[in-house]
């Protein structure tokens, strides 16, 4: 099979999902391959929420230390600075737990020093992504296909079979796919193509991640 699309986003977990929303709400093709049940069903403890009130120093500081010193500084800022509006706009769609004030309940956990974590009894990622999915069957422009391993990048320099493509910058036009089904190789070209696949939990030999979780 070979298919064409606007966006190709290669991973169907929460972050695959919602980047599929925002495009497709402004009238943009999407196709989004996942290779299983997203790692993201999984997740149990919660969301890190930065309230209005709460000085973004002191987020970004807990971030670091939950991050043992490994984290990407520039994406702390990007989060610090841009998390508090995406999850304003999930807990429009998403029953996270409130107290009988109807507040959000936070609790606090990792290395984070007040309580800033939102929740969904132990099942925070299971309840996020069935709102997420439900959200994406309202919107034709996304195609979700299940069952579905990226084998390789389509890219010019390596498969076009013209000539002066070789000396372009390296510029990606979609990926071959693997379809679990039918065991054929499916070719996505795309004009943009967006890597979603999370962790690589499987590279070690004792974890709680999914079998998918290869990154």
């Amino acid at each position: 099979m070979i298919a064409e699309t606007d966006v190709l986003i290669i991973g169907g977990g929460i972050a695959g999902c919602v980047a599929a929303l925002e495009l497709a709400k402004q009238g943009i093709r999407v196709t989004v391959i996942s290779a299983g049940s997203a790692n993201s069903f999984r997740a149990q403890g919660g969301i890190a929420y930065r309230a209005p009130n709460e000085p973004s120093h002191l987020f970004k500081e807990d971030i670091l230390k939950a991050g043992a010193g490994l984290c990407n500084e520039k994406a702390v800022d990007q989060l610090v600075a841009q998390g508090p509006q995406a999850v304003d706009e999930l807990l429009q769609e998403i029953p996270f737990e409130v107290d009988e004030t109807g507040a959000w309940k936070l609790t606090q956990e990792g290395a984070h020093s007040v309580p800033r974590i939102l929740f969904h009894g132990d099942q925070t990622g299971k309840v996020i992504m069935e709102g997420l999915e439900q959200k994406m069957h309202a919107y034709p422009a996304i195609t979700f296909l299940d069952a579905h391993s990226a084998v390789d990048l389509i890219t010019l320099s390596h498969h076009s079979k013209a000539i002066p493509d070789l000396y372009e910058p390296p510029t990606c036009v979609g990926a071959y796919a693997l379809n679990h089904h039918t065991q054929e190789v499916n070719v996505f070209f795309a004009q943009e193509t967006i890597l979603a696949t999370g962790g690589v939990g499987e590279c070690y030999l004792h974890t709680t991640n999914s079998k998918e979780a290869r990154g």
